[in-house]
């Protein structure tokens, strides 16, 4: 007589109930079979969730439809298809999954729905036939991978999420919205939107100053409208708490997949490094409170004050990108507020 103890707890339904010997009979064999079947995927036709019950454990998993446009999309995942354009010209290019994106400013955090391309080699991106159902962006759009076999043409392409809040006016930049770029390994654009300290520490430093309003005397070359804590003159000082303002500028890159040529193949495969909804961590830092009185002099200003840190690098990558266009659309990601678009 075998007595069935259940689950003996080690991972399986029927590990150590029989020994070598034992005698089984029909039924025990059909209780096998059984859990067995229930333990399997079962073979559903249909497109949806695949489910099945076992000791192991419940398994779901997604059956695509099996028509022309069963792909499962994730979101940011990267695509290299085969276009054939109005021309009737046929290339390969490359095509991301919207998705979310998920940051922070000064004030708030916000989640943006990816629309467009941020920057992209120049004339190498069009929009799809505005399709507002398809799953890439730019409405089904794409941004085309130049010829491979040609001589001087890249081999290798990174698709990253860049973001860059605030620019030389104070206004922000164009990259204060995060978005999708696709930049040829090395290229100016590369180049110039890699984090700007050596040590790639992307920090940006952020004060609250307290000062004198009118009697304190600056560099001449500041800009008051961007230092707006001592803008000179002669009106009486004044107590005030400024904006908070920045002492150092950078960027923040995150590479979601990297698209590279095979030789030996003839044919692009894609790396992704990170797909789903992205979230960009806040790289503001919050250094304290600096207070000038109105007998303050000018020379314990820090260097920041007059001179942010990286302004040279940030002067760079609000200029031109060699060989690259910048933003598709006017908005390339979608501010969504309290679970709707604007």
């Amino acid at each position: 007589m075998i007595y069935d103890s259940g689950i003996s707890g080690n991972g399986s339904l029927f590990l150590k109930r029989f020994k070598a010997g034992d005698f089984v009979s029909a039924s025990q064999l059909n209780d096998i079979n059984s859990g067995l079947m229930t333990g399997t995927v079962q073979p559903y036709l249909g497109q949806g969730p695949i489910i099945s019950y076992g000791g192991g454990g419940t398994q779901v998993l997604m059956n695509p439809d099996s028509g022309p446009d069963s792909t499962v999309y994730f979101q940011h995942q990267v695509f290299v298809n085969s276009i054939t354009d109005e021309e009737g010209r046929q290339f390969d290019a490359i095509q991301v999954v919207a998705g979310n994106i998920f940051c922070q400013d000064l004030n708030q955090t916000k989640q943006y729905l990816t629309d467009g391309y941020g920057a992209y080699p120049t004339g190498m991106m069009a929009y799809g036939a505005l399709d507002v159902e398809s799953p890439f962006i730019a409405q089904g759009g794409y941004v085309e991978l130049a010829d491979p076999t040609a001589s001087g043409n890249p081999h290798v392409y990174n698709v990253y999420i860049v973001k860059n809040q605030y620019g030389i006016d104070r206004g922000g930049t164009q990259f204060s919205i995060p978005s999708v770029c696709v930049f040829a390994l090395d290229s100016d654009a590369e180049t110039k939107t890699t984090p700007f300290a050596p040590d790639a520490n992307d920090a940006q430093r952020v004060f609250d100053v307290v000062g004198g309003i009118g009697k304190l005397e600056v560099k001449g070359t500041l800009d008051s409208n961007y230092f707006g804590a001592f803008g000179g003159g002669s009106e009486p000082w004044q107590f005030n708490l400024s904006n908070k303002q920045i002492a150092d500028y950078n960027c923040q890159r995150i590479c979601i997949a990297s698209v590279t040529y095979d030789t030996v193949s003839k044919s692009w495969y894609v790396d992704q490094f990170v797909q789903g909804s992205i979230t960009i961590p806040n790289n503001l830092v919050h250094e304290g409170i600096l207070f000038f009185g109105p007998d303050t002099d000018t020379s314990v200003l820090p260097d920041w004050y007059t001179t942010p840190t990286y302004e040279t690098e940030q002067t760079s990558f609000e200029g031109d990108w060699d060989g690259y266009e910048k933003w598709s659309v006017e908005l390339p990601s979608l501010l969504i507020e309290r679970g709707y678009l604007p």
